[in-house]
């Protein structure tokens, strides 16, 4: 049995089942997860499962159980751009600029508050830009700051083909998130995408994301000068910098695919299988 999330039915039917039928049971942790004293038994359920599939490396540290496995997803396979659409048309603009981009969520939580006020401090010295395309509710902040700056570019919600020409098109895939609650076991699938385009990232440190990620990218505290500081790093790195973490990217891509992680689940789930 394959269960999602510790919601209070899918508890209850999987360990009533796992009982009945002597099969074992396995629990995919997508989001928060609290180690506390009989937190595995949260609803007085009649058994615990028998693994735990983790998305976020923050919450696989915090599970006290050896049966367990950090998955966090494939690297995705990266589309081609079309460059004849009107975002490609309106791109065009943009030829002289270094482009910095974001796509995700507009929510609180997303960082996009931090990524704007860390982008209107950089210098005005050089040409750049800033992509902003996603989904969600736009603060009125938030439209303040994008209007604050000639300099920031704001798409909304765009089609899957016109964020690949977006991402085509930026010098630099930027990931805000914030060092708040909602944050703490976040999981890496953002950074899975931006890592398919073979580019510089420059990525906020929150607990959910591995330890080795930092060969891979730049990673930056949560204030808005550390962030700053991140993107103007990145935007002034030379072709040898850039080296040895795209090299870094190039290799983890190659090895992280979704069949790769297929692998790894169905070897855990046969020990699992075997044990039982």
């Amino acid at each position: 049995i394959v269960s999602y999330n510790p919601y209070p039915s899918a508890r209850e039917a999987s360990s009533i089942f796992s009982l009945q039928h002597q099969v074992p049971w396995v629990e995919v942790c997508a989001d928060s997860w609290e180690t506390n004293p009989g937190w595995e038994r949260i609803y007085n359920e009649k058994k615990v499962p028998d693994g735990f599939v983790f998305l976020s490396a923050e919450a696989h540290r915090r599970c006290p159980f050896d049966n367990k496995i950090l998955i966090h997803g494939g690297i995705p396979v990266r589309s081609a751009p079309d460059h004849h659409n009107v975002v490609g048309q309106r791109l065009n603009k943009l030829n002289d600029s270094f482009v910095f981009l974001y796509s995700g969520s507009f929510e609180y939580w997303s960082g996009l508050t931090l990524l704007l006020k860390a982008f209107i401090n950089l210098p005005l010295d050089k040409p750049r830009s800033l992509i902003i395309c996603g989904y969600g509710p736009l603060s009125a902040s938030d439209q303040v700051l994008i209007d604050s700056d000639n300099r920031i570019q704001f798409f909304g919600t765009v089609s899957k083909q016109d964020l690949n020409d977006l991402r085509e098109k930026a010098d630099i895939l930027v990931n805000p998130r914030p060092l708040i609650a909602e944050n703490i076991f976040n999981f890496p699938s953002k950074l899975l995408e931006y890592m398919a385009e073979q580019k510089i990232i420059v990525s906020t440190k929150t607990p959910g994301i591995p330890s080795d990620f930092s060969e891979m990218m730049i990673l930056t505290t949560d204030s808005v000068s550390d962030l700053g500081r991140g993107l103007q790093q990145a935007a002034e790195m030379t072709a040898e910098q850039r080296k040895p973490m795209l090299h870094s990217l190039g290799v983890y891509a190659g090895v992280h695919t979704w069949s790769h992680e297929a692998d790894r689940f169905g070897l855990f789930l046969r020990r699992l299988i075997k044990e039982a």
